[in-house]
């Protein structure tokens, strides 16, 4: 039997649960139901938005914005929640956003001081959500 290598890799920021499925028996599944077909072609339409929502906030906005996309990413898509405790590093904050790790610190800084976001430790509220997606739609 041939083995096709992994296409994709996966890492999670909060503890997760992953299954394998064999790929014969997810495509058995796709050509007997439709109505499951019909959502998993949902999902991946809205994993190649996501997708394209993270190149375009990459190479088309500003630092203050990327980071605004990040903080509004987890906070709605991760905790559903305007108030988590944040399971990223600055560091890894700076590779999500494509920015150094000073300027990830500085501009949380600024989000902080302008009361935009409240940080402690770890636990983090957003409590001036309408500003932080402003300043995600300006860039």
């Amino acid at each position: 039997m041939n083995l096709l290598p992994f296409l994709y890799s996966i890492s999670t920021y909060t503890e997760s649960t992953v299954q394998h499925i064999d790929s014969l028996i997810f495509k058995h599944r796709l050509n007997q139901n439709s109505v499951f077909a019909y959502r998993i072609i949902n999902i991946i339409n809205e994993s190649t938005a996501q997708s394209y929502d993270r190149f375009f906030s990459l190479t088309h906005k500003q630092l203050h914005g990327r980071l605004a996309d990040i903080l509004l990413c987890v906070s709605r898509k991760i905790f559903k929640s305007d108030s988590f405790d944040l399971p990223l590093t600055r560091s890894d904050m700076s590779e999500l956003t494509s920015m150094s790790t000073e300027s990830v610190i500085r501009i949380m800084k600024d989000f902080k001081d302008d009361k935009i976001i409240d940080m402690n430790n770890k636990s983090d509220t957003l409590p001036d959500l309408p500003r932080l997606e402003s300043i995600s739609v300006k860039g």
